[in-house]
């Protein structure tokens, strides 16, 4: 009853009909919108990606080289982060000493573990991270180690003359390209009559303002 009159059972049933397209319509737009969002989310993905290409184009790669695209997920460490993951892995190719550089051709690390889809990552600071390494532009020798929070240089002799905002690139380590810039001089003690100086670097690579990275496959991975 509506108003002390009888409603037809027709009514009624057409009201739940007309109700239940109406609940239809919308379930099916709120369907075609999460439909968007994602096709969006894909194209802003795409864009994303081809603008970091088109900055690592404008570096040459070295003949038997291939450059793996990767995107960054996690982050781990403990004093600071020092290790990260990506969504590459065994099945793209990528093997254990791989190099991982950025678009700009800094060094971000060092492949350390393997798995079918994804890869560990150690960077430069990492305390299981020692790399040959010179100082650009004046031929000075050196190793780095990490100690996860700083990276110090050994070998730098008290003759040897380095400064602070020195740069410091890759030199002689198996499977990573030479002159890969890695880090930058910071800190120098030259201490007392001792034979080498304390010197102190910066990782160049940045983990909070990069997302994505570049694998460097040599043709001697694609053996094993």
């Amino acid at each position: 009853f509506i108003n002390g009159k009888l409603i037809p059972i027709s009514y009624i049933t057409n009201k739940v009909i007309y109700f239940k397209r109406v609940i239809g319509k919308n379930r099916n737009l709120e369907n075609y919108n999460n439909r968007l969002i994602s096709e969006l989310s894909k194209l802003k993905d795409v864009e994303r990606e081809n603008e970091i290409l088109k900055s690592r184009l404008s570096i040459p790669v070295p003949e038997k080289r291939q450059l793996i695209f990767a995107d960054i997920f996690s982050v781990r460490g403990k004093d600071a982060s020092t290790i990260f993951l990506i969504n590459k892995g065994f099945d793209d190719g990528l093997r254990v000493g791989m190099a991982v550089v950025t678009a700009e051709n800094i060094l971000a690390g060092i492949v350390k573990e393997v798995y079918r889809n994804e890869s560990v990552i150690k960077m430069p600071s990492d305390p299981d991270s020692m790399l040959n390494v010179i100082v650009s532009g004046k031929k000075i020798l050196a190793r780095s180690h990490g100690t996860g929070v700083e990276v110090i240089l050994d070998f730098i002799t008290s003759q040897d003359q380095v400064s602070i905002d020195d740069i410091v690139v890759t030199h002689a380590v198996p499977n990573i390209p030479n002159a890969l810039p890695v880090f930058k001089i910071s800190g120098i003690n030259t201490g007392s009559g001792k034979l080498f100086k304390q010197v102190k670097v910066d990782q160049l690579f940045n983990i909070l303002n990069t997302s994505s990275v570049f694998i460097i496959k040599w043709e001697t991975h694609f053996l094993y």
